[in-house]
């Protein structure tokens, strides 16, 4: 896709960065935190934009502005300038200045637009005829020019792994893959249709691939992809994406696909209390909603049921530190060994037809083992309650 929004007299066209100061600059907007990298595609939101000048060649003296252009240098209109103050003038600054709204000036997908910063004293209005085109060349090489493109590179393929990304969840929840891929018009024999999703168990080595998208795709456009599974078990996961031809995928002559993105990781991990207790102590409701009620000398049980609750229940932001540090630690040694020896035991599978059999009683889970289950639970709650009651009787009040 070709825009042509600056046609007019170009005396010099530069897409790298030139001056003497071209390397040991850069520039980012919201929501970028750090310089963004030269040459790269780009979208700015509103607020401050900061002009970084990283020393190297830039003069360590006097003042410094700092311009804003769409087009390229010698064919462009002005955006903006700024002097970027004393801070600056030693050559080494992070410069924050207001109005720099390029998200307002109905840049097109591809149009290229730049940032100069130079020497104020050899010539603002010399230095902006040549970034214009209205002259030839600068007035002195004490400058630098950092380049950028609106919006995102049109080369068909994923654009992005949108969630999960580093999440946790469980085993009955159903986990959704986020995205967003980019398509030209497709005039090919064998044109992309599908995005291909692989998911691989970083212990097993186990995957999984989905096609979340079948269709022709006749014009240009950069949509959102998402599919939806719950056939995962306890495990690290990562994942991945591309385009492909669902129809020649497996002709491997044909090579109607794109490359892979970077894999992004998350978890799924088991909740062992409401397997064993019946009680999920990760639902917020369990502790969180046991309000407090009124103390007085009418409603003493109110006075305890406070105590009991200040004493026992943490606050949300306890807890939420207390499941962080175990999805940090169920990947470490030693817990991390604990971790894999559960999911691998969870993993095997009794589908399969058995070499022999044992003759047993029908119901010997019913008479034996859910009995000694409940027994050697109920023999638990009697251990705690008596830590609590020791632990309650030595308090000091």
């Amino acid at each position: 896709m070709v825009y042509c929004r600056y046609f007019f007299f170009q005396p010099s066209v530069s897409l790298a960065g030139e001056g003497n100061w071209g390397g040991d600059i850069g520039y980012y907007c919201p929501p970028f935190t750090e310089s963004v990298p030269e040459n790269d595609f780009v979208t700015f939101t509103g607020g401050l934009c900061n002009y970084v000048l990283n020393g190297g060649s830039i003069l360590t003296s006097g003042t410094k502005f700092g311009d804003g252009f769409i087009g390229v240098v010698g064919s462009s209109t002005q955006l903006n300038g700024h002097s970027l103050g004393v801070a600056c003038n030693d050559g080494v600054c992070d410069s924050s200045q207001p109005n720099d709204n390029w998200h307002l000036e109905n840049l097109q997908n591809g149009d290229n637009f730049f940032i100069a910063v130079y020497q104020s004293s050899d010539g603002i209005t010399e230095f902006r005829d040549y970034f214009l085109g209205n002259s030839e060349s600068p007035p002195s090489s004490n400058y630098g020019v950092f380049n950028m493109i609106w919006g995102i590179d049109e080369t068909d393929g994923v654009v992005s792994l949108d969630s999960p990304i580093g999440a946790t969840t469980t085993p009955t929840t159903s986990v959704t893959f986020n995205g967003t891929y980019f398509l030209a018009e497709q005039t090919a024999d064998f044109p992309l249709n599908s995005v291909l999703i692989e998911i691989t168990n970083e212990t097993n080595g186990f995957s999984k691939e989905f096609f979340v998208l079948n269709v022709s795709v006749t014009a240009t456009t950069t949509e959102q992809f998402a599919t939806t599974t719950t056939l995962l078990t306890n495990n690290a996961y990562s994942w991945r994406a591309r385009l492909v031809n669902n129809d020649v995928l497996d002709n491997p002559f044909v090579g109607a696909f794109t490359t892979y993105t970077e894999s992004e990781r998350f978890f799924v991990v088991s909740n062992p209390y409401l397997e064993s207790a019946g009680v999920d102590f990760f639902d917020a409701g369990f502790a969180f909603n046991l309000a407090t009620t009124t103390c007085s000398i009418t409603n003493i049980a109110g006075c305890f049921q406070n105590a009991l609750i200040f004493a026992f229940v943490p606050n949300k932001n306890v807890f939420d530190n207390f499941i962080s540090l175990k999805e940090e630690l169920q990947n470490k040694p030693p817990f991390g060994y604990i971790v894999l020896l559960t999911s691998a035991l969870q993993n095997i599978s009794a589908t399969t037809t058995p070499a022999f059999a044992l003759v047993s009683e029908n119901n010997i889970t019913d008479n034996i083992f859910t009995p000694l289950k409940n027994g050697l639970t109920w023999v638990l709650w009697l251990f705690f309650g008596i830590w609590l009651y020791k632990r309650v009787r030595n308090m000091n009040i």
